[in-house]
């Protein structure tokens, strides 16, 4: 069997409990803390922050927070993309076919190792418009123009939503086995 062949699941199964998931959670888990944390720093120089004008030029945040949501819109349709392309297209796969050992393991760590790349890659994107929106808030804190203008915390959602992604998606062994049953053996 190539390695970009199928594999069982008891066999798909034996090579994740070899250890091969734990490298794709840590990733996933460091991912998803960088830009919680980022987060708690955002809100503690807002709260330390010292007002010393109101009124303020909101233009440039203005025109951040549209940025932000364009990049917003653009990485997350992307990402989906992208992640989906790589089982469903041939592109990814010259990546991948350079190890010629045939056996059912190496088969099951090809599938495991394009899964990672595809997930990494998907959340790496979403992760840059999450950064960037908590960038804007700090701009905005640092220029005074989000006390008097509240709404520009809006710019906070793509990192919600990226931390709800990290959670939803965080790979599981359980998660993995569907993943593979269901998008790649019965494809």
């Amino acid at each position: 069997m190539s390695t970009t062949g199928k594999v069982s699941i008891s066999e798909f199964e034996k090579v994740l409990d070899s250890g091969e998931l734990k490298t794709t959670q840590i990733i996933m888990a460091a991912l998803g803390i960088g830009v919680f944390l980022f987060g708690m720093i955002t809100l503690v120089i807002y709260e330390l922050h010292e007002i010393t004008n109101v009124d303020r030029d909101t233009d440039i945040i203005q025109i951040l927070t549209i940025a932000n949501f364009i990049i917003f819109l653009i990485t997350f349709t992307i990402s989906r993309y992208i992640f989906e392309s790589f089982f469903t297209m041939n592109f990814f796969s010259k990546f991948y076919n350079k190890e010629e050992d045939t056996t059912n393991s190496a088969t099951a760590k090809y599938w495991i190792g394009k899964l990672r790349t595809a997930e990494i890659i998907r959340s790496a994107l979403r992760e840059a418009s999450a950064l960037m929106g908590l960038v804007v808030c700090i701009y905005s804190i640092q220029t005074e123009v989000i006390f008097s203008n509240a709404e520009y915390w809006i710019n906070c959602i793509p990192a919600v939503l990226f931390i709800g992604h990290i959670i939803i998606n965080f790979p599981t062994k359980e998660k993995y086995i569907n993943f593979y049953q269901n998008k790649i053996l019965n494809n």
